[in-house]
């Protein structure tokens, strides 16, 4: 992932600039140095893992609302249909009655 790729070349960054363990000591100072870095390291990696997360579930929440969207547009065409298959019929009726009645 992203995240991922991102962690290991910082990590990488921070080895090729520090020296190894093996080959020279590091000073305490330097060390807290690699601590504080590999701390912030950590917490924008949860951040972006807690975005990503709350990404998804937006775009699942987005697909919902436009199905239930689509959905309410189907319902209000067919009862526009059948309002006015109603309001036709009302009329016929009416007619039909005035003419009952003449």
């Amino acid at each position: 992932s992203l995240a991922t790729r991102h962690k290991q070349t910082s990590a990488l960054s921070v080895e090729k600039e520090l020296p190894s363990a093996g080959v020279y000591h590091k000073s305490p100072h330097s060390e807290r140095n690699l601590n504080y870095i590999r701390t912030i390291e950590k917490g924008k990696k949860e951040a972006f893992e807690r975005l990503s997360g709350d990404y998804e579930a937006l775009l699942k929440e987005h697909e919902d609302v436009k199905k239930r969207l689509e959905a309410s547009k189907a319902r209000s065409k067919s009862q526009s249909t059948e309002i006015k298959m109603l309001k036709a019929q009302v009329t016929t009726l009416l007619e039909t009655s005035k003419q009952n009645e003449g």
